[in-house]
């Protein structure tokens, strides 16, 4: 019963390892290299103004997928790149209002839920992708580790504590094959 336990708690622990480094380095990456992490053509967006709220909240992540132009409906939720005005050439997350087609061409017209304006019409084109929904506490946790302290605590701290783990995994390794070459010696 004892071994079945350490079996399954090494499985476990183990785990929980791989998936604390894999958010780490998510993390990272939506931090530092400010890049969209994309996870089996999935997006993650970090938000960064309220214009979304109370939909989406300052520090939210949302995981949004591309669409084809035809996909994209009056309602959803998009992340597009700004083309004109004070939105030119930013990554935007906002609702699209109405969808037209001109000259051959068709436009998206989207706003941000807490504004009362309608941003400037853009192609279609420029649209990412379509939010398919908010990832919970993933966007408290990058709150956090853009902190030093929550750098520390959540990044450093972890992997640290994974490498004294497998040092001491491998000095009782050591330990113990050392015991049973002692051992052995000792039969002879």
């Amino acid at each position: 019963m004892k071994n079945i336990l350490k079996k399954a708690w090494k499985i476990v622990s183990t785990a929980l390892i791989v998936l604390l480094i894999a958010c780490t380095v998510l993390l990272v990456a939506i931090k530092f290299v400010g890049e969209t992490p994309s996870v089996f053509g999935y997006n993650l967006y970090y938000i960064v103004t309220g214009s979304m709220e109370p939909t989406i909240a300052v520090g939210d992540i949302i995981l949004s997928k591309q669409a084809t132009v035809e996909e994209l409906e009056v309602g959803d939720i998009v992340t597009f790149t700004g083309e004109s005005g004070e939105l030119e050439g930013k990554i935007v997350t906002h609702r699209i209002q109405s969808v037209y087609e001109e000259n051959g061409q068709i436009y998206v017209v989207t706003k941000g839920d807490a504004n009362t304006v309608n941003d400037p019409p853009l192609r279609a084109e420029a649209v990412l992708a379509v939010m398919k929904c908010k990832v919970p506490l993933l966007g408290g946790l990058v709150r956090i580790i853009n902190t030093p302290l929550g750098f520390l605590a959540l990044v450093i701290t972890p992997l640290l504590i994974s490498l004294v783990k497998e040092i001491i995994d491998l000095v009782q390794a050591f330990r113990s094959t050392k015991e049973e070459q002692g051992n052995e010696e000792m039969d002879k």
